[in-house]
């Protein structure tokens, strides 16, 4: 599947330029730093706290002027221009240009991010720039006239062209650029040609439709079985399915081609619009009011959070059956429009040769909606840098359009009913495990479901906070042009913390740590033999492609010796593609991507491995390149180093340990260890110490096993102060523990364990929690909450539990995904017993009692079987009247 994006032009609001020096990264005080990947200038601000008048955009360039040079902007001919502002409910993002001598610098910016009247989040994707001639020898017109000559091999149907200038910088030198935009609608393409200003090279081409498998809808077929009646909104008097935000026809390519004769859904007399399905139909009208309302739906909820990006009419087509208009078995979103289509079933790609409407699916509109809220925000897009191809950006568009179609739906799984004609495994599940850099492959769909399912994984950990979906939003709008998923990352987690505070931030903080995304930037660091792998797909024009990332391996001293193994193979045949693919391998510094002249300390290609006896210790960055071609090359890469003293590991002992446990104390048994020698088993678990006995043993100590670990085998590795290391796959099991059933509702009081004192009423599993009231409404004898608690020492009224702290002490913090009522701290006991135990939600109107640590078996959905109650005598100390317990799943 074709990916990329439309990238809207858009006029200068201010100027920003000037001389600049360099700042001490002081510059932020109180703010969280995160260097980029050269580590010569930042790449995210947040947590940052800088008072701004509000809609006063003058104060936000005042604080960023003088810093210029921390965001590599050093030159004084160097500055920024305000692109665009995007306003959000309660926030404001904007946007600045990069610019070099008057011009723009492609895919350089800064942007900085505005709650309520503090300035919080800046994200630089600033280039840094050494100078160089910036000419520009040939004029548009004779570039529009080399590009015209590049495609008249394809039938265009009246392609209209369009040109701008941007200095393109490979390598911190930068190349005058012409970027020629063709538009065209039979068949259908929208194409960016980036041509050299100076001799009329063609650097790369960039197809901006975008596609995207089908997606699943609380109404698809599959989910609900029938259709219901709904109220179309946002209709205007023209009978025809078109109003202020959607305008939608029927099997024509918007807006160039579209006409009134295109439609095929017409109001009736009472001016409605009641179609039944009429699938297989290839002028279905049902697929026309589907495509209509979840656009209005999507834009509604856009609204909701305070985004105006989307108060535009935006046309569609339904029923696109024709590749004359570009995306039968797909859909799209392109030159602002979308396209859904039609997968017919004597289409090739189409495994179960039936007839599938994609707009039958609701996840599909709003999936492609969603890629024209990035259009029309942060307008992110893969292109070529010095570190490689961009295209981690690609995968944000991808995973932050399921995100957000999911987050509407309320449904973690994506595709059901398109899935029919591509087959079941296209399905997209974001409770999905996908991490970086196991599962990073290069392609926008795959790379987009690390960033979508630990999103998801962070909604999930959050209690399913409603301010997720507004946060993730803010971040995409936030990002700069060509970011690497950490980023996107960070954005998420530091504006989780303004919209909602810190739980909702330690929640997306936590998953994203799990999956790896908070260490997926342009330079991926990687143990001794790792097997790097991953896709290219050709969109350099006469020119080798690179890979999306830099894999670093660090090489000790003392090492005897490195291999590095290579392989290559077309993707859809599985032939050898050895000598089609080039492997840049660079000591010290990372490889500077030039087109046609890429410099590295070693360049492999054809020959499957090398060793290098006794190598030069350090970092060894690695970059695949692909020869252009219509072909898409698999690759894989491994460099393991070895010596005489590297260290083994032969067993250990216990070998397991279930989620939530903490195991004082594990044995590690292997040869040549060496004191200093430190235990690593991965996210989720951590190693207190790690304990030297003798050469052949080793004792971690006090491991702790987060209650929401990934369950299953783990990867058990040693290092050694040297930089020796050794792994151990899959030597260590976490164990999944059973949970509850998670049927939470903390709206209403209980009536299946009530915490008046009473016995259980034996309502049906799920119930609702108590608030700390009796089932009637009247305060809990036993133990109220709504009475505040003496703080000064004295005694306990009998009104309320004593919380037993000093006046003004401040409770003890619940970890992230507890949900404790904030009128009631939590007593000392929650810390000493259970600590809020991340996988438990506690009656919030009582403290966390240290029964509610104990799992009951999970009776399953719809059970009769609740948290269990314990008498109060058995509850532990300061636990009066039992505490209302519930679970949510923990992966």
């Amino acid at each position: 599947m074709k990916q990329a994006i439309c990238v809207l032009a858009f006029a200068a609001v201010a100027v920003v330029s000037g001389a600049s020096t360099a700042q001490p990264r002081d510059g932020f005080p109180g703010a969280v730093v995160i260097p980029g990947d050269t580590r010569s200038s930042l790449s995210v601000v947040k947590n940052l706290s800088v008072p701004v008048r509000p809609g006063r955009e003058e104060d936000v360039r005042a604080f960023l002027l003088p810093r210029l040079g921390i965001f590599g902007i050093e030159r004084p001919d160097g500055g920024i221009v305000l692109d665009r502002v995007i306003e959000f409910d309660g926030a404001t993002v904007y946007r600045y240009r990069q610019t070099y001598r008057g011009m723009n610098v492609d895919g350089g910016e800064v942007v900085a991010g505005v709650v309520g009247s503090r300035l919080v989040h800046i994200a630089n994707g600033a280039r840094r720039i050494s100078g160089g001639p910036v000419d520009f020898l040939l004029d548009d017109t004779e570039a529009k006239r080399l590009v015209r000559a590049r495609i008249r091999d394809i039938e265009i149907d009246e392609p209209s062209f369009s040109a701008r200038r941007v200095l393109m910088p490979f390598s911190e030198v930068l190349i005058p650029v012409w970027v020629v935009e063709v538009v065209a609608s039979a068949p259908a393409r929208h194409d960016l040609f980036y041509v050299d200003a100076r001799d009329g090279r063609v650097i790369q081409r960039i197809d901006l439709v975008r596609y995207a498998a089908g997606r699943v809808y609380m109404d698809s077929p599959e989910r609900d079985g029938a259709t219901m009646g709904v109220t179309i909104p946002n209709l205007d008097t023209s009978g025809f399915l078109r109003g202020p935000y959607a305008d939608v026809y029927s099997n024509c390519r918007p807006p160039l081609t579209c006409k009134d004769a295109n439609r095929q859904s017409k109001a009736d007399g009472n001016g409605d619009f009641l179609y039944d399905p009429a699938e297989p139909d290839l002028t279905d009208p049902f697929a026309e009011v589907m495509t209509f309302y979840h656009m209005n739906r999507a834009r509604d909820w856009f609204r909701s959070i305070g985004v105006s990006a989307m108060d535009v009419k935006v046309q569609a087509a339904a029923n696109c059956s024709s590749y004359l208009v570009g995306v039968p078995c797909n859909a799209g979103w392109s030159a602002g429009a979308m396209m859904i289509g039609i997968c017919l079933g004597a289409d090739p790609l189409n495994k179960a040769h039936r007839t599938i409407n994609f707009a039958y699916d609701a996840d599909v509109i709003m999936h492609e909606y969603t890629h024209g809220f990035v259009e029309k925000t942060s307008a992110i897009i893969a292109t070529l840098d010095a570190f490689g191809w961009t295209g981690m950006s690609d995968g944000i568009n991808e995973g932050a359009a399921d995100f957000v179609s999911g987050f509407i739906t309320d449904d973690d799984v994506l595709g059901r009913h398109a899935s029919l004609a591509w087959g079941p495994e296209t399905v997209r599940n974001m409770s999905d495990f996908r991490a970086c850099p196991e599962n990073l492959v290069g392609e926008a769909h795959e790379d987009g479901r690390i960033f979508s399912t630990a999103t998801w994984e962070g909604k999930r950990l959050s209690g399913h906070d409603p301010a997720a979906g507004k946060a993730v939003a803010l971040a995409v709008a936030s990002l700069p042009k060509t970011p690497p998923l950490k980023d996107a990352a960070e954005a998420v987690v530091s504006y989780a913390l303004q919209v909602s505070g810190n739980p909702l931030a330690d929640a997306f903080r936590f998953a994203y740590e799990t999956y790896g995304l908070l260490d997926c930037g342009k330079l991926i660091e990687v143990p001794n033999g790792y097997n790097a792998t991953g896709r290219i797909y050709s969109r350099a024009d006469g020119a080798l492609q690179p890979f999306l990332a830099q894999y670093v391996y660090t090489v000790p001293s003392g090492a005897a010796s490195m291999e590095m193994a290579i392989k290559a193979w077309y993707q859809d045949s599985g032939n050898d593609a050895l000598s089609n693919v080039t492997f840049y391998v660079n000591h010290g510094d990372y490889v500077k991507f030039v087109p046609d002249n890429t410099v590295a300390t070693y360049t492999l290609i054809g020959d499957p491995e090398r060793t290098i006896n006794n190598p030069v210790p350090g970092k060894y960055y690695v970059l695949a390149a692909g020869e252009n071609s219509t072909f898409v090359w698999s690759w894989e890469f491994k460099l393991t180093y070895s010596s005489a003293d590297a260290p083994s590991i032969a067993s250990l002992g216990p070998a397991s340990a279930r989620q939530g446990e903490t195991v004082p104390e594990i044995t590690v048994r292997g040869s040549d260890f060496v004191s200093g020698a430190a235990l690593e088993m991965g996210h989720g678990i951590t190693v207190g110490g790690t304990a030297f006995v003798d050469q052949s043993t080793l004792k971690a100590t006090n491991v702790s096993v987060h209650p929401a670990a990934v369950p299953g085998k783990r990867d058990v590795s040693v290092s050694t102060p040297s930089g020796q290391s050794a792994t151990g796959t899959g030597m260590f099991t976490v164990v999944e523990v059973p949970r509850l059933d998670g049927g939470f509702d903390a709206t209403v009081p209980d009536t299946s364990y009530p915490s008046d004192g009473s016995t259980d009423g034996g309502a049906a599993d799920g119930a609702p929690a108590d608030r700390g009231t009796t089932d009637d409404g009247t305060m809990d004898a036993a133990y109220p909450s709504d009475v505040p608690d003496p703080s000064d020492g004295s005694g306990d009224s009998g009104s309320a539990a004593d919380t037993g702290l000093a006046d003004g002490g401040a409770a003890c913090e619940c970890d992230v995904t507890y949900d404790c009522d904030p009128d009631c701290p939590c007593d000392p006991e929650c810390a000493a017993a259970c600590e809020c135990d991340v996988t438990y939600h506690c009656d919030s109107g009582c403290p966390c009692d240290p029964e509610c640590t104990v799992p009951e078996t999970d009776a399953g959905a719809g059970s009769a079987a609740d948290a269990k109650e314990v008498p109060p005598s058995e509850a532990g100390e300061g636990g009066e009247g039992g505490c209302s317990c519930a679970t949510m799943r923990v992966r």
